[in-house]
């Protein structure tokens, strides 16, 4: 039997798992939380958005919307190309790449996790998206307990900022 879990999700898969938390029987969970982005239904949808992104599609290993309001695509040779969000070849084309239900969501900031982390919201930094530096909320002693461990391993570097 499973008595100790570690969840991770986006804010709408944690309101699912806290809403039967109880009746999982753990004599634990821990949940980290990250915000939804990037998204894409199917690969078909994730193609198409990436033929209107980029000038070579068929070499892109990965994509995030950052905070200097452009897309940087990685390609698979190491290279990033950064594309200005409004200036998509077919805007229309992100249809199917975000599902309807989240336009209308309610749980961005992921509040029902132990820990979350991301990095919308945090200063562009002018670095790839692998190395940019991500924020942490930790929410409760379980965060507290999870951000502990990582950095008593070495598994985790915290910088000096605090809540204002």
């Amino acid at each position: 039997d499973i008595k100790r879990l570690l969840f991770i999700g986006v804010g709408c898969q944690v309101q699912a798992l806290r809403a039967i938390e109880s009746d999982l029987g753990l004599e634990k969970l821990y949940v980290l939380g990250t915000n939804c982005v990037d998204n894409p239904r199917d690969s078909e949808a994730l193609q198409r958005f990436l033929k209107s992104a980029s000038d070579t599609p068929e070499t892109a290993v990965g994509f995030e919307f950052m905070q200097d309001n452009r897309i940087h695509v990685k390609h698979n040779d190491g290279r990033y190309e950064k594309i200005p969000v409004f200036s998509l070849k077919d805007p229309h084309t992100c249809t199917g790449v975000i599902a309807k239900s989240c336009y209308a969501c309610f749980d961005y900031v992921n509040a029902l996790s132990d820990l979350t982390v991301g990095y919308m919201g945090a200063p562009w930094e002018g670095v790839k998206m692998t190395e940019h530096s991500q924020y942490c909320v930790i929410r409760n002693e379980r965060g507290r307990e999870m951000v502990a461990l990582l950095a008593n391993k070495g598994t985790l570097e915290l910088g000096d900022s605090e809540p204002e």
